[in-house]
């Protein structure tokens, strides 16, 4: 899970019927899901050539799914795309609750949309799982597995 922190950044003070309403909450956690599926996406790489797999999605779906490399990878896209999709289909069923409300609540929808791509881009300007290939990988989608270090 992550925190979302444009409620204080933004000085906006959402009501619990808002905070607690099943849209909102489904938005939240469509966002938290594309975070840490994508997350364990772009980590697999290093975290495989550490031996540091065992949490990482792409590994649980390999054991539970028997999925290959490749099919847990794009298992785990589209868990990615329906994320995507759950959160458009639930901002679409956005109930009202007021001008004011609205106001805030359009804020706090933006902050999760930042969340999700502000991860996007952190993970290809960082060198933390791509290194110097970030804008290879980027464009052409294809990651070249490391070595396994030693254990």
């Amino acid at each position: 899970m992550t925190l979302n922190l444009t409620q204080p950044r933004a000085r906006i003070d959402l009501p619990d019927e808002v905070v607690s309403h099943p849209v909102i909450m489904a938005m939240e956690d469509a966002a938290n899901d594309h975070v840490a599926f994508s997350n364990d996406i772009f980590s697999y790489n290093k975290e495989q050539s550490q031996h540091d797999i065992y949490t990482n999605l792409i590994t649980v779906l390999m054991h539970e799914q028997g999925l290959d490399l490749q099919g847990a990878v794009d298992y785990s896209g589209q868990l990615c795309k329906s994320a995507i999709q759950r959160f458009e289909d639930n901002r679409a069923i956005l109930p009202s609750w007021g001008e004011e409300v609205d106001r805030q609540v359009a804020i706090y929808i933006q902050g999760l949309q930042d969340l999700v791509v502000g991860t996007l881009h952190w993970s290809f300007s960082s060198a933390r799982y791509f290194g110097k290939d970030e804008q290879t990988v980027k464009r052409d989608r294809f990651i070249e597995l490391l070595p396994k270090g030693p254990l």
